[in-house]
C-alpha cells in the first residue's frame, strides 16, 4: 500500500523555510503506478523525492518516474555476489 505512504509523507507538516527530501524505499515490485504518480503530481510542493529499490524485482518504471516527477534521484541496489570457496 505505497500510496498511503506517499500520502502521508506528502502531506506531513514541514518547515516552508526549508527544502524537503522524502525518501521512498522498497524491496517488492508495486503496482498501481498511475494512482502513486498522480498523488506525486498532487502533493508534491516543493518538496523533491528520492526512491531506492532493493533487489530484482522492484518497478523500475515507478521508481524512475517518481524521482523525475519529484525532482529528485533514484539508486538501485541489487544482492552483492560472494565468492564460494
Amino acid at each position: 500500500m505505497m500510496i498511503e505512504g506517499i500520502k502521508a509523507a506528502l502531506n506531513f507538516p514541514h518547515d516552508p523555510e526549508r527544502l524537503r527530501f522524502v525518501c521512498f524505499l522498497t524491496d517488492g515490485y508495486i503496482g498501481n503506478e498511475t494512482e502513486i504518480l498522480g498523488e506525486v503530481h498532487n502533493r508534491l510542493g516543493a518538496s523533491r523525492i528520492f526512491s531506492f529499490g532493493v533487489g530484482s524485482s522492484v518497478n523500475r518504471y515507478l521508481l524512475d518516474q517518481m524521482a523525475k516527477a519529484g525532482r529528485g534521484t533514484v539508486a538501485y541496489l541489487a544482492r552483492a555476489m560472494t565468492a564460494r570457496r
